[in-house]
């Protein structure tokens, strides 16, 4: 049996291991720390661009995890500044639900045991070595670490470690399979010239809220107020990896509800002092990242070159999917290339062609990104589904049976769902 070994279990990692079994291959995944879901953990939102991606990989036999958080949703059709058709859900039930699913794929788990080396030949990786000691082969292998190397770049390129979601100072800093391979490692430019961008979310406690705002919230599923001028913070348009985008999103503090926690859509950092002097955000409490009051995690400074096939390149088996396969930012992004990544490692130990996805919004994305990642000026912006690039290039719509059709036009009809060895 082909064996794939995935390396990180954030949504691309998770999406990757489900695809490579269904493909046909046993399957390994390893992360470092003692959950899955990595920089998704909080995430929670899915906008109407995304869905394109979300019903593509549906009509593509990929749609297993989103499938998982659909059936957790807690509110649809939200619509708030230019963002349409919006869906949000329990962000707290995402992981043990997919944790299983994994399981019931029989996908070997791996957890709080990083890759510490690599052994290849030419251009071939043979195994790698965790640091327990175990050595695992493999036949491919998919690298979803992601694009953050921990502390180091949160003190250069940031305001320091703010204690985040990545818990370096717990599980050590996220260690990079293609890094340990010797693949090059390229990194976002901001317009300051620091390399990276600072994570857009804050967590807030929801309990924390007003009585009446937490009402409001639950019952909406987002609030939008207004900042008064002293609370604008505009250079945060620059700093961010994804929200704020425009002015009139670094103007209104957004809330949206993602079950235990409101999220701050695009907040990028909140001085507390400031955050509570807004109405109803009196008793604010900010959960994470703990450090929320002074800044973010770094993140886009660990990206790979790759193929459409998201192959790395100068590797013949070496797969990569989500943030490290480019500044592809969103759980929908990163699910999708997850699919792409681990099929295409199970038709590379079995000595076939890639596979692309052109024709479709995601294999559209997945090249547009690869070809902006060699280029100067690619590499000072962000990507992702938004539904402006899709308008632009015709591939924009809310007709599931219009995105069934362009799937089937491109001979991709339940090809996530075909066994191949």
């Amino acid at each position: 049996m082909v064996k794939v070994v995935v390396v990180g279990g954030g949504f691309a990692g998770c999406s990757a291991a489900i695809s490579a079994i269904k493909a046909g291959a046993e399957v390994t995944l390893i992360e470092r720390m003692d959950v899955l879901l990595g920089a998704g953990q909080y995430a929670g939102r899915i906008t109407d661009g995304q869905i394109i991606g979300v019903e593509e990989a549906k009509a593509m036999g990929g749609g297993d995890i989103f499938k998982a958080l659909e059936s957790i949703m807690l509110h649809r059709n939200i619509e708030y500044l230019d963002v349409k058709n919006c869906y949000f859900y329990d962000v707290i039930r995402q992981e043990p639900i997919i944790r299983r699913m994994l399981r019931n794929y029989g996908v070997n788990l791996y957890f709080r045991d990083p890759v510490v080396s690599v052994k290849k030949e030419e251009k071939k990786i043979i195994s790698i070595k965790l640091k327990s000691g175990e050595e695992i082969y493999g036949d491919a292998f998919v690298d979803c670490t992601g694009s953050v190397i921990g502390r180091e770049a949160c003190i250069k390129y940031g305001h320091g470690c703010v204690e985040c979601l990545y818990k370096c100072n717990t599980f050590g800093d996220p260690i990079s399979l293609t890094r340990l391979a010797g693949a090059p490692s390229i990194a976002l430019v901001r317009k300051d010239g620091k390399l990276g961008g600072m994570g857009a979310a804050v967590i807030l406690n929801k309990n924390s809220l007003s009585p009446e705002l937490k009402a409001h919230l639950e019952s909406k599923g987002v609030v939008v107020i207004p900042l008064p001028k002293e609370l604008i913070d505009y250079n945060k348009l620059e700093l961010t990896t994804g929200y704020p985008r425009t002015h009139e999103e670094a103007e209104h503090i957004v809330l949206c509800d993602v079950g235990g926690y409101a999220k701050i859509v695009g907040g990028v950092y909140w001085p507390i002092e400031k955050l509570r002097m807004i109405p109803g955000l009196e008793n604010a409490w900010i959960d994470q990242p703990l450090g929320g009051s002074v800044g973010n995690h770094i993140r886009l400074v660990d990206m790979t070159l790759r193929s459409n096939g998201l192959r790395v390149e100068g590797f013949k088996n070496l797969f990569c999917a989500g943030e490290k396969s480019g500044p592809i930012v969103g759980i929908v992004e990163a699910v999708t290339s997850g699919l792409l990544a681990g099929h295409n490692a199970v038709r590379a130990a079995l000595g076939m062609d890639e596979l692309e996805l052109r024709g479709t919004a995601i294999g559209e994305l997945i090249a547009h990104v690869g070809e902006r990642m060699k280029t100067r000026e690619g590499l000072r912006e962000k990507y992702g589904f938004h539904s402006k690039w899709l308008k632009e290039r015709g591939l924009y719509t809310t007709d599931v049976e219009e995105i069934k059709r362009r799937v089937s036009e491109a001979g991709l009809s339940d090809v996530f769902a075909t066994k191949i060895c």
